[in-house]
């Protein structure tokens, strides 16, 4: 009889054992699907709620102001911010609400430049729904239409137009001691950072002025280096030295895809325009690049522009 009731109490605290493990089983998995849910969902809010920061770095003004108020007409506000830095204070009309006020001196070719970048940066991130930081000068202008942009732009990844290794030695030997060689990059200013990314520099400000501040036009090498050297270069989109189809269209004419425009009219290197001619404009716009530069105030030929614009 006694030892009846032992195997009794035996199987069912076996029963209980296995009644237990199934429960734990269930909520672990429940709380799984729950996480799994609310990450889906955030996700779903991040994309329905994003903003794009149109980050501006100009000396005193940004050139076609008309083109840009063209592109934010009629923009539903919650989906973009504006932040401008300026080297000297002048009027901007509809722009002036959107000048930073901690803009600080900066020179071209020197550190300062990356500073500002970051500033803008800091800006950028207190809105938690940003999701990508565009960088701009004051003398480029949109080749797509807002909607088609705001679509283009994938959450996970940022965009850089890449220059070839070659031009990046000698001017960055002094940083293969402390970042392998193979992870030091060139790539033009004028990107696109989507937010991780934009944070991941922030937090590592003194990392990239502890590297940078002394090597000549930081504000090419800097930031794509620093996502390589953090190991994110699997989650850039990266576009070889291109003019047409690079994120922002610049008309180098040692770049890959270069090509010669006689009836535009342009000067020095890279080259900027005081009147761009219909086929060249057309080319630009039929082309993956989202803006372009560098186009003086009242660049000639630019009224066309919405004729071909997306």
């Amino acid at each position: 009889m006694y030892a009846s009731n032992k195997t009794n109490r035996i199987v069912v605290c076996g029963i209980l054992l296995i009644i237990l493990i199934l429960l734990c089983y269930l909520l672990v998995q429940s709380q799984t699907a729950k996480e799994n849910f609310i990450s889906n969902e955030q996700i779903r809010i991040q994309k329905s709620a994003k903003k794009i920061a149109f980050c501006f770095m100009i000396y005193d003004k940004i050139a076609n102001p008309e083109i840009w108020e063209s592109f934010f007409k009629n923009v539903d506000k919650s989906k973009y911010q504006i932040f401008i830095h300026y080297k000297e204070t002048k009027p901007l009309g509809w722009f002036d609400q959107f000048k930073i006020q901690d803009s600080i001196e900066t020179c071209w070719g020197c550190y300062s430049l990356v500073e500002a970048q970051l500033i803008l940066a800091k800006h950028s991130l207190a809105d938690p729904h940003i999701s990508h930081c565009i960088w701009l000068s004051g003398s480029c202008v949109p080749v797509k239409s807002f909607d088609y942009v705001y679509n283009y732009l994938d959450l996970d990844k940022s965009y850089f137009n890449k220059s070839p290794d070659s031009q990046v030695f000698p001017r960055c030997n002094s940083l293969v001691k402390k970042i392998d060689k193979s992870n030091i990059k060139k790539a033009a200013m004028q990107s696109v950072l989507n937010r991780s990314h934009t944070q991941l520099l922030v937090d590592n400000s003194q990392f990239i002025k502890d590297n940078f501040s002394q090597i000549n036009i930081p504000d090419e090498i800097a930031f794509i280096t620093t996502l390589y050297h953090f190991g994110k270069q699997n989650e850039l989109i990266l576009t070889n030295n291109q003019t047409f189809g690079a994120p922002t269209y610049t008309c180098w004419n040692d770049m890959t895809n270069h090509k010669d425009f006689s009836s535009s009219t342009k000067k020095g290197q890279p080259y900027s325009f005081s009147f761009i001619c219909e086929d060249e404009l057309k080319a630009i716009v039929q082309s993956e690049s989202l803006f372009a530069r560098k186009f003086e105030d009242g660049c000639g030929g630019l009224d066309k522009l919405n004729k071909y614009i997306k």
